[in-house]
Order: C-alpha cells, then sequence, then structure tokens
C-alpha cells in the first residue's frame, strides 16, 4: 500500500506515485535530483520519461507496494483482485486527466453541457467502439482456446 506522505526526503531507487497534476497517479522511480531546479527527475513507468517533480508532488511507495504482486500468474486473492481492479480504475482517471484541456472548462466538464442529442451520438460511437474490441477480443481468445483443444 501506499504510505502516507511521507516528510523524509526521497533516495534514487525509490519508488514513488506522482500525488498531483496531469501525471497525477503514475508510478515511477527516482533518478536523481536536480540542484538547480530543486526538483526530483522521476522515470515514469511505461513510458520512460524523465521528468522533474517537486517534492509536494511525490509520494513514496512503502515496502509493501502494490507492485510487489505478480499479476501475471495463476492465483490471485480477493484483495489482490480488488488491488487490480483498483489500478486499473486510477489509468482509467489518468486518461480523464490527460485529456483535460478537450473537455475541461475549469468548474465544468463538457460532458455536463452537451446537447442531450449530441450526449447520446457519442455514447453510441463510444459503444460501437467497444462492442468492435470485444469482437476482436472475442475472435482472439476463440483462435486460443481451438489451439489448447488442438484445434488449429
Amino acid at each position: 500500500m501506499i504510505d502516507q506522505v511521507d516528510p523524509q526526503e526521497p533516495e534514487i531507487g525509490d519508488r514513488v506515485v506522482i500525488t498531483d497534476g496531469v501525471h497525477s497517479g503514475r508510478t515511477g522511480t527516482i533518478e536523481g535530483y536536480g540542484e538547480l531546479t530543486g526538483c526530483w527527475v522521476v522515470e515514469l513507468d511505461g513510458s520512460g520519461a524523465r521528468l522533474l517533480f517537486g517534492r509536494s508532488y511525490l509520494e513514496i511507495l512503502g515496502d509493501e507496494s502494490d507492485e510487489d504482486i505478480d499479476f501475471d500468474v495463476f492465483g490471485l486473492t480477493a484483495e489482490e483482485l480488488a488491488t487490480y481492479v483498483k489500478a486499473f480504475s486510477t489509468f482509467t482517471a489518468m486518461k480523464i486527466v490527460e485529456g483535460q484541456e478537450l473537455y475541461d472548462h475549469e468548474s465544468y466538464q463538457e460532458s455536463e453541457t452537451v446537447p442531450l442529442a449530441d450526449l447520446l451520438s457519442a455514447t453510441l460511437t463510444d459503444i460501437e467502439g467497444a462492442g468492435t474490441t470485444l469482437a476482436i477480443l472475442h475472435l482472439r481468445v476463440t483462435r486460443i482456446l481451438g489451439a489448447l483443444k488442438g484445434n488449429v
């Protein structure tokens, strides 16, 4: 789990989570400290990007981090599955923050004021896109099951 904000300074190699801004919720590794900027250099997971963050934007991950869970192997407890769902939810929430320049109007979101007909039309488009993705996944899983049964 994530520790409460730790007044101690991060050290090179520490795992951290970004707590504010566009990258809120993302995790990374402390790579160094910029003396001139007074910021920590963090290599973000997934992208490999190295960005600068002030101390107030960082939470040091504790030794019992969720990252210790290997989601690629069989055998998850209910708590580990809940952790995965929470991480997925954080990932989708980050997508909102990353796209905020498109829909955020500071005191309200575009979806709160868009005409109902436009909202419903956009919803149909999203459902169609999700349906396409599900059909592709269905096809791939069917093929995998066939291969496992020797029907390839």
